[in-house]
């Protein structure tokens, strides 16, 4: 608390014990939302879901078996529909646990976006829908599939899934 002019004194000990009382609340919020990267990531869907729904790219937080965040956009979804399930000309959709951040794994899938080539005419690779999870569980890889079709009923007909071939994965996909 800073005083710049003699009318901010504190007249009596109840408004010293109400500006104790408000630091020690502002220091306990502040300490408890940058200790908690589960709780950030809560506060920051909270956040997105004031606009418009659709638009929010933390789509779901399911707490069972684990915490598990649900990443995914509008376009993501759409585009592994779009190029993933038509068996004329369709993509694999890889699937890869590959970091831990703040504790957490990445888990994200990529594909190649057909409408569009580089330079040296191949299709250009894309980061698709992924979660983040605290363990390499087979519950957790299958949420990622099952949240997918859930948001995108048509990418519950993917046609190929490709991993690094970690064993828990493969058997979700």
């Amino acid at each position: 608390m800073s005083i710049s002019q003699s009318g901010e004194f504190p007249r009596n000990r109840n408004q010293v014990y109400n500006v104790n009382r408000k630091l020690k609340n502002e220091k306990a919020r502040t300490t408890l939302s940058n200790n908690d990267p589960l709780l950030q990531i809560i506060t920051k869907a909270k956040e997105d879901q004031k606009g418009r729904v659709e638009n929010a790219f933390i789509r779901e937080i399911p707490l069972f078996p684990e915490p598990i965040v649900f990443l995914a956009s509008e376009q993501q979804l759409k585009d592994i529909e779009r190029f993933c399930t038509n068996p004329a000309k369709f993509c694999i959709v890889g699937v890869d646990a590959t970091f831990q951040i703040a504790g957490f794994y990445f888990t994200f899938t990529t594909y190649r976006n057909l409408m569009l080539t580089t330079e040296k005419g191949n299709h250009p690779v894309f980061i698709g829908p992924g979660i983040l999870h605290k363990q390499k569980l087979y519950t957790s890889y299958k949420t990622l599939p099952l949240l997918m079709s859930k948001y995108c009923a048509g990418t519950s007909g993917v046609l190929v899934y490709g991993t690094d071939g970690e064993e828990k994965m493969a058997k979700a996909f």
